[in-house]
């Protein structure tokens, strides 16, 4: 004897094959399981259902972002799982709008060297203006 009472949603079997809440003897159940992931649901808009602004919005959205972040977003649903040019291909096209590579991402420090750099060359390059003579001691 097969139970099936539980997979067509009733909460006691009705069949006979469960007595007070234990399996009788020679009896099995059939219950499907359905398999859910631990992630918490969260309500993302598919990419079919955005509008063209929407759409262009997140893509500029995407300038500045880490690449990671940034191919996570709906609007690189359509090649996930491809590869393009030896990348993952939602990582390549959020690059190509703009994503900060890991290896790139701005911090103060290296903010601050480019400013120094920028300054040097900015002052070599007017250094030929000043009047000769006028060298600093």
């Amino acid at each position: 004897m097969m139970c099936n009472c539980y997979a067509s949603g009733l909460r006691k079997c009705s069949c006979g094959a469960v007595k007070d809440g234990v399996l009788v003897n020679g009896a099995s159940l059939h219950i499907p399981v359905l398999m859910k992931d631990s992630a918490t649901p969260q309500t993302r808009k598919e990419l079919t259902m955005m509008t063209d602004a929407e759409i262009k919005s997140m893509r500029d959205s995407v300038r500045g972002m880490s690449v990671t972040q940034a191919a996570a977003l709906p609007i690189f649903d359509n090649v996930r799982g491809l590869r393009a040019c030896g990348m993952p291909a939602p990582e390549y096209y959020a690059m190509l709008y703009g994503a900060t590579p890991a290896s790139q991402a701005p911090n103060r420090e290296a903010a601050q060297s480019r400013s120094y750099r920028d300054q040097m060359i900015e002052d070599m390059r007017n250094a030929y203006l000043e009047k000769p003579g006028s060298e600093a001691a």
